[in-house]
């Protein structure tokens, strides 16, 4: 297929890359002619915005950054970026001459309702063009660590798509362009995708600082990192929460029983007495009761 992907950063460089391992014809497309001059002379095809093309063009990855602004004047997850290279595409889609269906397909993190309450709405506006009549939307979300971005869009753990509809036109035309990846695609309604993007990412967040804040009391007691580290891999074998992909994911509402609510009591009186912060602890425990009581 020919290929435009928009944003050329470390998403964008990995994906187009990945599908040119496809057989996939791609150009990159970035707002940096610094970017755009390094990616000509690694032999790949670069334009800027303004001299994007979509005639022929089968499918448009948009690969953009969404940054977050949390400081002392606002917060919020700022869509400029995203919102300025919609706007282009659909511009760029109103003045094709060829035809044919391309494929939008965003990979950015961006807040549930999105896609459908923004972007297709933008496109439908600027290009007076119909999404799964005229050209199709899908939700593809990258699960790309910058150290190994290539490698993860290469072989790739899943897969996750979403379009407007299950089935719609975009859905099927989604499905050819993944042909060749070696892994499990998992179909969801697109605000379902964006949030599950979310949902990846933070989990990671909340595991590394709770592990990181078990280190730190640890040390406090006086062992070293590498007791520390062989204690983890203990709790790896011990705890069903870390072996068991299922744990604590169903709805089988919040924990009780004997062990864990005093246990976790037990550790923030513990940590409290060694001079540790324990607000990790105490927003386990409000969570925790939270549900126990809409439960009643």
């Amino acid at each position: 297929m020919n290929i435009v992907v928009v944003g050329a950063g470390v998403v964008g460089k990995a994906t187009g890359l990945g599908l040119q391992k496809l057989s996939h014809t791609v150009t990159f497309v970035d707002n940096s002619e610094n970017v755009v001059q390094k990616l000509s002379e690694e032999n790949l095809h670069a334009n800027t915005p303004k001299h994007m093309c979509l005639n022929d063009v089968d499918a448009v990855f948009v690969c953009v950054n969404i940054p977050t602004i949390d400081d002392h004047t606002r917060s919020c997850v700022d869509p400029t970026n995203l919102t300025a290279a919609t706007i282009n595409i659909g511009n760029k889609l109103a003045q094709t001459e060829t035809g044919g269906f391309p494929l939008i397909i965003f990979r950015s993190t961006q807040p549930p309702g999105t896609t459908r309450n923004t972007l297709i709405p933008i496109l439908e506006k600027t290009s007076g063009l119909k999404v799964n009549q005229h050209f199709g939307v899908a939700y593809w979300p990258e699960y790309l660590r910058a150290a190994t971005a290539q490698q993860d869009f290469d072989q790739p753990r899943i897969i996750t798509l979403a379009t407007p509809a299950l089935g719609d036109p975009s859905h099927r035309y989604a499905a050819r362009i993944a042909i060749g990846i070696n892994a499990d695609i998992h179909w969801l309604p697109l605000e379902a995708a964006e949030l599950q993007k979310y949902f990846s990412n933070v989990a990671n967040a909340v595991k590394i600082s709770t592990f990181n804040w078990f280190r730190m009391l640890a040390q406090k007691l006086g062992m070293d990192d590498r007791e520390i580290d062989h204690v983890f891999e203990v709790c790896v074998e011990s705890s069903e929460s870390l072996w068991n992909s299922e744990y604590g994911t169903r709805n089988l509402g919040p924990y009780r029983g004997a062990c864990l609510p005093k246990d976790v009591a037990a550790l923030r009186i513990y940590a409290e007495t060694a001079g540790l912060d324990t607000s990790l602890l105490k927003a386990v425990e409000a969570i925790n009761k939270d549900i126990a009581a809409e439960g009643q």
